[in-house]
């Protein structure tokens, strides 16, 4: 699991999706090297001529894996035949019915039910069901089978997963595991979406965690009522589902691969915002722990959220992984230029994410395959002879973020427990991605430096130590609470030690109503004795209580007023006392300001390509330093300050 020696120059999707004759092969891996691609994906592909892992397949790989060793780039396993992972291509759903992914259904016409699929039946007592006999009943809830995806909340359907995947590359190549074999891509392993999801692992983990049966109160999970019983037992559901989720299926492929010397890396489905996670995952922070090389996937030709950026800079950050992974540029299509590819890739570097999985390079592009999600990063392209100058700026630039250490100073604990209160989809989630999203963009605008910090991960690695608080190897001096439905009991002990320590918390809006699930005012009364302020969301108010504070930006980008200009992303790595730094402009417009600093120095700017350096320093004194800036649009720079 060697992070040290994985490239910094961009790596591919290389789909394998035609009749992957040596010829095809060596062609693909020609351009590749003439074009400063460092390393490939294998990933069986719509119009695969051969049979996925079977003897044609690893005679292909092995001649890959001899002709990448000439040519020095990485090969990666992709774990699936398309996505999303875990059924190796129907081979896993060939053991039948348990392996089978499976949700849950209810309704009160038994003719319409698979008797043999009934979970449980109820009848209506007063106002809340209660289980009953099935001649007795008046509602049912059943379960639902969708073959071919698989359950993952069963761990013997990992180990059935490994052992027809990860386990035969292993007899074919275990000589090149972590060498030229660098690790495992998993893609979009998810749960049922409509978060119903069901297996026959829950009955009894959901006891051991939570202390009842769940059956007694599932048709709480299908109502429409937003009352504290309903609230308790989604709660309670969906953090059974997580924990299933994140052991049985990540924490498996994370431990085979670190037992076989092999990175993990890959990302998860619906990874943007809370509303979709708490469907597709329940939460997907807590599974960047077990990934060597966290990473997430980002579409299209935009700038996607801030809170799929920063959720995994954050538990890298966190758990000191200075490379993140981002399976990139699909979608947004074939005529994309090279100075937009730039800017998605600039602002990805901003966060930190510095290895690009580049999706997608195509083999053949014969028939259905010419739209398999552009763009193509193929040598079909008219502009195949010029794109070593694009590689090139990827990996300069990804270098350039591994110098010195990121650290912030600031902690947002994570709405996503909040969203798991609330029926999936409904209103009352959306209002609280809503807030908490304003939250997390507000502090980018006004470039605060910050982590998050899910309550899961607090509970398992929090703890208060010298007047911070800790999530792992992160270290944090001030705590932000955004508007939540509830809190965790060991967060709050956690911030009322925090507190009596010196550390400073802030509220937003209004305090938590529940505590680990249930109904308390324990939460408000706690927070309001430890609180420093309470403040609404919005930037201006926040703005003034930082200043007001003299809570210190080391790097800050203001206007000739002296004012936070918006709209730039800043990130501050430090490096004995000097700094190494970043701006993206994210607006549509060139941006002209000052670059301001504390300390006495000298800011220069570093060009990507050349590494040379050029002096940015307008003014300095005894105290502060003053730069100038001036950024177009979708533009990324970096500087280094030096102290006096």
């Amino acid at each position: 699991m060697k992070m040290n020696n994985i490239t910094f120059k961009p790596t591919v999707f290389w789909a394998w999706n035609s009749d992957m004759t040596d010829e095809e092969l060596k062609s693909s891996l020609e351009w590749f090297y003439e074009q400063g691609i460092g390393g490939v994906f294998v990933h069986a592909r719509a119009g695969l001529n051969i049979e996925y892992l079977g003897k044609r397949w690893f005679e292909a790989y092995k001649f890959v894996i001899e002709e990448c060793k000439k040519k020095n780039i990485e090969v990666w396993i992709y774990d699936e035949q398309g996505w999303p992972s875990g059924f190796a291509g129907g081979l896993v759903s060939e053991y039948g019915e348990d392996y089978i992914i499976k949700h849950l259904c209810i309704t009160s016409n038994f003719e319409e039910v698979d008797q043999s699929r009934i979970i449980a039946s109820y009848k209506k007592v007063g106002e809340n069901y209660q289980l009953a006999q099935l001649k007795e009943a008046e509602l049912f809830i059943y379960y639902k089978v969708e073959p071919p995806y698989v359950d993952l909340l069963n761990p013997k359907v990992t180990d059935k997963f490994i052992e027809v995947t990860h386990e035969v590359y292993k007899k074919h190549f275990q000589h090149e595991f972590g060498r030229t074999i660098k690790g495992v891509f998993t893609d979009e392993p998810q749960i049922h979406v409509s978060s119903l999801a069901w297996s026959t692992e829950i009955e009894s983990m959901f006891k051991k965690i939570n202390g009842y049966d769940y059956l007694e109160k599932l048709p709480l999970l299908f109502m429409e009522e937003n009352n504290e019983n309903a609230k308790k037992y989604r709660y309670d559901y969906y953090k059974t589902v997580r924990y299933l989720f994140t052991q049985n299926y990540t924490r498996r492929i994370s431990e085979w691969c670190s037992n076989n010397n092999l990175i993990f890396t890959g990302h998860f489905a619906g990874e943007e915002g809370l509303v979709i996670q708490a469907a597709s995952n329940t939460g997907v922070m807590p599974h960047y722990e077990y990934m060597t090389l966290p990473g997430i996937d980002s579409l299209g030709n935009r700038l996607n959220a801030p809170l799929l950026m920063k959720q995994v800079q954050s538990v890298a950050a966190q758990w000191e992984r200075k490379r993140i992974l981002s399976e990139t540029f699909a979608c947004t299509g074939n005529g994309v230029s090279f100075q937009e590819l730039k800017k998605i890739w600039g602002y990805h570097l901003s966060f930190g994410i510095n290895y690009p999985c580049m999706s997608i390079s195509m083999t053949s592009l014969g028939g259905i395959r010419k739209r398999d999600y552009p763009v193509f990063i193929s040598n079909q392209q008219p502009w195949e002879k010029y794109f070593h100058y694009f590689s090139k700026w990827v990996e300069n630039s990804g270098k350039l973020t591994m110098l010195g250490e990121y650290k912030a100073d600031v902690l947002v604990i994570s709405s996503i427990n909040s969203t798991l209160y609330e029926k999936i989809f409904s209103l009352e989630q959306r209002i609280v991605s809503s807030n908490y999203r304003k939250v997390i963009e507000m502090l980018l605008n006004l470039q605060i430096q910050y982590d998050i910090g899910d309550e899961l991960l607090i509970e398992k690695y929090g703890e208060i130590k010298n007047g911070l608080f800790k999530v792992n190897k992160g270290s944090y001096s001030i705590v932000l609470l955004p508007e939540q439905t509830g809190i965790n009991i060991k967060t709050l002990e956690l911030l009322k030690e925090f507190h009596s320590q010196g550390g400073i918390i802030i509220q937003f809006e209004r305090f938590p109503e529940y505590l680990e699930g249930v109904k308390s005012d324990i939460p408000k009364k706690e927070l309001t004795k430890i609180v420093s302020a309470v403040l609404q969301e919005r930037e201006r108010i926040l703005e003034k209580y930082w200043l007001a504070n003299q809570i210190e930006r080391h790097v800050h980008i203001v206007d000739k007023y002296g004012k936070t200009i918006p709209n730039l992303i800043v990130k501050v790595n430090y490096d004995k006392g000097n700094l190494i730094f970043s701006v993206f402009n994210k607006s549509n417009n060139t941006i002209d300001g000052f670059i301001k600093i504390n300390v006495s120095g000298s800011i220069f700017e570093i060009d990507i390509i050349s590494n040379n350096k050029t002096s940015k320093t307008l003014y300095l004194n005894e105290k502060d330093t003053i730069g100038t800036l001036s950024i177009k649009s979708g533009e990324l720079k970096f500087y280094k300050f030096s102290k006096d």
